[in-house]
């Protein structure tokens, strides 16, 4: 009853969004290809962990456990020293405004062509191309990128310095 009323909701719908495993949807009658039986320009969108191909298409995920897989945790923390989780869940903040640039780019494409369509987003694509630099330099150099901490390769003067006085600093 309740999935009759995603239905009828989908029937009238724009969009559709969900962030399941691949098979939760499938196995609920909810997949594209269903809902598109109810409306041909639908446009949906799922934004699972890992996508719905590949080997770990079917393992559950969250921004902390992403972290690891994409090799940011290798990447944080300081030299010398172990990895530290980012603040907040990394990859679901970048993963938002990738969500939200897809479904624009695909009403303006249904505009143009009347089509509705899916859109696959896997988090994990998401963040790996913010470790982009690591992974191209380990590609074609061999190189592993080491934690540095509030350092950078590329900026300088970066980082926190101490200034005259008692407990005075400026962050550059």
């Amino acid at each position: 009853q309740a999935f009759d009323v995603l239905r009828r909701l989908a029937a009238i719908s724009d969009v559709v969004m969900e962030n399941f495993p691949p098979r939760v949807m499938k196995n609920l009658g909810l997949d594209y290809e269903a809902l598109r039986g109810v409306n041909q320009e639908i446009i949906m969108l799922s934004t699972c962990g890992f996508g719905h191909t590949g080997p770990w298409r079917n393992y559950g995920a969250l921004g902390w456990t992403l972290e690891p897989t994409i090799g940011l945790s290798s990447l944080t923390g300081y030299q010398g020293g172990g990895p530290v989780r980012c603040t907040l869940p990394y990859t679901d903040s970048p993963a938002a405004f990738h969500v939200a640039f897809a479904i624009l780019a695909a009403l303006h494409y249904r505009r143009q062509t009347g089509a509705g369509q899916w859109i696959d987003l896997a988090q994990y694509e998401v963040g790996a191309g913010h470790v982009a630099e690591a992974i191209l330099d380990y590609s074609m150099n061999r190189r592993v990128a080491e934690r540095m901490g509030n350092r950078d390769p590329r900026m300088a003067p970066h980082g926190c310095y101490p200034c005259l006085g008692e407990d005075r600093w400026v962050a550059i």
